[in-house]
């Protein structure tokens, strides 16, 4: 952190972004650089370097002034030379002077490998002690060398050269040597402060280390006219250098703090600024907490969506929820009468929000887009944000056990397992205020979580299983050893039973493994030809991508039963692989070697049997006996494959899911430029053809070789999103309309319409004109009505 004025600082972090903030915690641009930045900041330039580029910006805009390649920079300031301000970069063994506007290279000088900048003049300091002024004018030098082999320190008012009971101070041309004692643990080279292993702090001036404070163990930091420290209980404590007066506030911080910077204001007032174990960063006064940012959501590694408990008034979501146990026809009359009474209901409801302009922001919604999203960071701290405002609802610390398996058990549960070395901790969290409700911990070896329902199984390395939610379900499940190329299967049941295994060959390395979602759009394929195709509606096939030199290998088998499904080889193929598995269809995204660009290969699946006409769709509908799916009897499928051409590289692939399966997905893809793209599925579909001279055209848009992206089907927009990692899909209560959200450094969250609103009213909607229709048709109905009596009346009297 760099003060730039009295109320803005230029902050760097460890993920590479650089920023101004303002003294209200509000930023005011943003740069984000790949690997890890060293900052000289000024009120004119900010000054980077980063993966061996120097880089100068414009530190009221952040606008690039220009950047080069450097290597070897051992150290970089910006110094006063006369009445300007230059850029002094120490690389190798030349020290070069640039102008900050321009870049423009002034001057350079031969120094000593490894040479540091001393304070804001043109001074170097190398190994054994020796200090170099620099006249830019006149380019000559002068140099001071000292006796002492010993630890250099260099601070902004001058340079330090400690040895067991003797140190060396140089300041302002002149060299001076006094009696030392102790070890240094710290410098604070703006502030010219050397603090000692024993928390004894030393200020230098006039040529000598003079003790302005003994404090405890703690945190340091410093300006110009004090020296400030925090301990551990949270005290700060201010010791002001011209008098050493010394001053205490108990700081309110609702976790350890690991860094801290203090400053002075204009008018004499503290300015803190401390970053904590929970990674946020805070904002303090000598009164009180002033802002705190949740730094920690730029380290989100796992996003999952949480439903919110519905009002005990939102009847028609509860009678939905309500069919999905009770949708027999025995059922029929209660469910009629349900229906009635919760329509009655929710109309009393919205008089009574009308009345009250009552808001339910952690009430479940009618159409489903009012959902908490769940945000896992790398310092295990876990924020629930609302996802129609964006705001932080409540956050927990999770401890920094590996967060397996969120599970909602219930409208207002949730359930988080979690992996700490060979212990499994088991958290139960309020859904609305993340208060932990229940915490369980067990002795197990964790390899992975089955959660089925409303059962909960833990799966250790030996596939041993134990039950902790619910009741034993039976089920199967596999298991995918990328060490050994292992891929078995067990059932679950009251014991765990091995039912299958196979192995890849050793040569072979398994890069990616995807299984699809259950919900199944359009099952019957009308082709164009009055005929149907089945889609392949086995919803227990895993895909598995390996990889041998430039080979890689995809092998599609059911999880329940072991079989091989298909299998496909592709050469000259180069990682990163990414996979994806929608229904009947696989996905597989890679740069190929020998054309030098993106590929998807596109692998859909379709059941043997073609029906020609609708008479045999009904035919075979009557004569078929409703009977349950079956892995171990199904047929294997046909296969089309299909390899197309992509412009650019991804990070990620999933897909848009709906509640239902009614409509279609489409495929989401987290481009390497940090965008989300919308891919619509029909053109990756390989059985796109050329349908010139085809009477019988299919709804499929005809063969192209290539996959172009379109500006309209980006779903971020222009917005300039950083190292996003992954992007997830949840289904809403609209069929139509699915949530997605894009997570890493930024988060991005955003409604997808596949195939528009078509069950939705548009925004723009005018209910006024359609209420004016209907009374205007309810008035000529009435007319009409009281015209044709009287006209009947008429003719009877006239007859």
């Amino acid at each position: 952190v760099s003060q730039v004025s009295n109320s803005s600082y230029v902050v760097g972090s460890q993920k590479g972004g650089i920023s101004l903030m303002l003294g209200n915690g509000k930023t005011l641009w943003r740069r984000i650089l790949e690997g890890k930045v060293q900052l000289e900041a000024s009120g004119g330039f900010t000054v980077s370097l980063c993966n061996n580029t120097l880089s100068v910006w414009k530190t009221g805009n952040g606008q690039l002034q220009w950047e080069k390649p450097m290597k070897e920079v051992s150290s970089f300031r910006l110094v006063t030379a006369g009445l300007r301000q230059v850029l002094a970069v120490v690389s190798g063994t030349q020290l070069s002077l640039f102008a900050p506007e321009t870049g423009e290279k002034l001057s350079s000088f031969k120094v000593a490998k490894g040479a540091q900048l001393v304070g804001r003049k043109l001074e170097v300091a190398t190994q054994p002690f020796n200090i170099t002024r620099i006249d830019i004018k006149t380019s000559k030098t002068d140099s001071v060398s000292g006796k002492l082999k010993g630890e250099m320190l260099c601070l902004h008012g001058g340079c330090i050269n400690f040895s067991s009971e003797t140190v060396e101070i140089y300041q302002d041309g002149k060299l001076k040597q006094e009696s030392w004692s102790g070890k240094v643990k710290q410098v604070i080279p703006s502030a010219n402060l050397v603090v000692t292993q024993d928390f004894q702090v030393f200020q230098l001036e006039n040529l000598s280390l003079k003790k302005v404070a003994k404090l405890e163990e703690g945190l340091f930091s410093g300006s110009e006219s004090s020296l400030f420290h925090l301990n551990s209980q949270n005290v700060l404590t201010k010791v002001s250098l011209s008098d050493l007066s010394v001053s205490k506030v108990q700081l309110g911080l609702s976790s350890k703090a690991q860094e801290f910077w203090g400053f002075d204001t204009a008018e004499g007032e503290f300015l803190g600024l401390i970053t904590c174990e929970d990674y946020s960063f805070v904002s303090v006064d000598s009164k009180s907490v002033k802002w705190i940012r949740q730094e920690a959501l730029g380290h989100t590694n796992q996003v999952h969506f949480v439903e919110l408990p519905s009002s005990t008034s939102h009847y028609s979501n509860a009678y939905f929820e309500s069919l999905e146990t009770s949708d027999t026809w025995a059922n029929l009359p209660l469910n009629l009468i349900n229906r009635v009474k919760s329509q009655v209901l929710s109309v009393k409801e919205w008089y009574e929000e009308y009345q009250n302009k009552l808001e339910h922001e952690l009430e479940r919604d009618h159409f489903g887009f009012k959902k908490l999203v769940l945000c896992a960071t790398e310092p295990g701290v876990l924020y629930a944000i609302h996802s129609l405002s964006g705001k932080i609802v409540w956050k927990q610390s999770i401890g920094s056990g590996e967060l397996k398996k969120v599970v909602q058990e219930e409208v207002e549960k949730i359930i988080l397992v979690l992996k700490e070395n060979k212990q499994v901790k088991l958290l139960t969290l309020s859904t609305t205020s993340g208060e932990v409700l229940e915490e369980t911990s067990y002795l197990w070896d964790l390899l992975d979580v089955i959660a089925y329902e409303n059962n909960v199984v833990l799966v250790n390395n030996q596939y041993q299983t134990k039950l902790v939610r619910g009741q034993v379900p039976e089920l199967y499940f596999y298991s995918i050893d990328s060490k050994s190329n292992e891929v078995s299967g067990y059932f679950l049941g009251n014991t765990t039973s091995l039912l299958w295994r196979f192995y890849l060959p050793e040569s072979e390395q398994i890069k990616q493994v995807s299984k699809g979602w259950k919900k199944e759009h359009q099952e019957a394929i009308p082709t164009g030809t009055s005929r149907l195709l089945y889609k392949y509606s086995d919803h227990n096939i895993v895909a598995l991508a390996s990889t041998e030199g430039e080979e890689m290998f995809v092998y599609i088998f059911n999880g329940v039963t072991g079989r091989l499904v298909t299998k496909f080889r592709q050469d000259s193929v180069k990682e990163p692989i990414h996979m994806h598995l929608h229904e009947n269809n696989l996905l597989v995204h890679y740069w190929n070697t020998k054309h030098t660009r993106y590929e998807i290969l596109s692998i859909e699946m379709f059941q043997p049997k073609v029906q020609s006409s609708a008479a045999e769709v009904i035919s075979e509908y009557l004569e078929t006996s409703l009977e349950s799916y079956s892995a171990f009897t199904a047929e294997p499928p046909v296969v089309f494959a299909q390899v197309y051409t992509f412009p650019t590289g991804v990070k990620a692939l999933s897909s848009t899911v709906s509640k239902q399966g009614i409509t279609k997905g489409n495929l989401l893809m987290l481009l390497t430029n940090n965008q989300v793209y919308s891919l619509d599925l029909a053109l990756l579909s390989p059985r796109r053809k050329d349908y010139s001279g085809d009477f019988h055209q299919e709804s499929l848009p005809a063969y192209s070789p290539s996959i172009g992206v379109k500006g309209q089907d980006i779903l971020t927009y222009y917005l300039q999103l950083e190292q996003l990692e992954g992007v997830v899909s949840t289904p809403t209560h609209l069929e139509s309309t699915s949530l997605v959200c894009a997570f890493g450094l930024d988060i991005f969250l955003a409604r997808v319409t596949p195939e528009k609103s078509f069950d939705m009213l548009t925004e723009d909607f005018s209910k006024l004109s359609i209420v004016l229709t209907i009374l205007v048709l309810v008035v000529l109905n009435v007319g009409v009505q009281k015209w044709f009596a009287s006209k009947k009346t008429k003719e009877k009297f006239n007859s």
